[in-house]
């Protein structure tokens, strides 16, 4: 998606990332390092910090990241549609200015179903364990809930690798060579 991005195929850009990964994660579990209590609790104030971290935090940073993905995808479609053309003759092209193109539709999708998948997952089980506090919820239930943020998890690696065509290829040529002895 960045060939002419020089930055993100640096070892430059990979250590920043790195970075920015363990310092946030660092900074997220300061409250449950430093609580002065003498035994383990998980209070309600603690529950609701967790939830907030783990589901709402990323909820708000990924719907902001998926709409500027998105309008630059759009826009960079835009501009490959209009050279495209002013490229063509005129006679036989008849397309409409503001209609959605596959690609663009085809990312919305993706988008769409990464968002439902960690939102669906992962807001339920931590939200579970939120009422718990207030009403009797069965202990099974949480432990479900944990099941079905898994399996979502999984879905969205599979989808992973349905989806990008040159990993899947990548791996095929991989598997080859391990069998073929090459």
């Amino acid at each position: 998606m960045y060939p002419a991005k020089g930055l993100f195929k640096t070892k430059r850009w990979i250590v920043i990332s790195i970075t920015i990964q363990w310092i946030s994660e660092f900074v997220i579990s300061m409250p449950f390092i430093f609580r002065q209590e003498p035994y383990c609790t998980f209070e309600i104030w603690m529950q609701i910090y967790t939830c907030l971290t783990a589901v709402f935090v990323p909820l708000f940073i990924n719907m902001v990241l998926y709409v500027l993905i998105f309008l630059h995808a759009r826009s960079s479609s835009r501009r490959v549609h209009a050279q495209t053309l002013s490229m063509t003759t005129s006679n036989n092209v008849n397309i409409q200015q503001g209609s959605i193109s596959r690609r663009d539709i085809s990312l919305l999708r993706q988008m769409f179903f990464i968002f439902s998948m960690f939102i669906g997952g992962w807001a339920p089980a931590y939200l579970s364990l939120l009422i718990s506090n207030y009403i009797y919820v069965d202990p099974i239930i949480p432990e479900i809930m944990t099941i079905i943020a898994e399996l979502c998890i999984l879905s969205i690696t599979i989808n992973l690798f349905i989806c990008n065509h040159e990993l899947r290829q990548y791996l095929k040529n991989k598997i080859r060579q391990i069998f073929h002895g090459q």
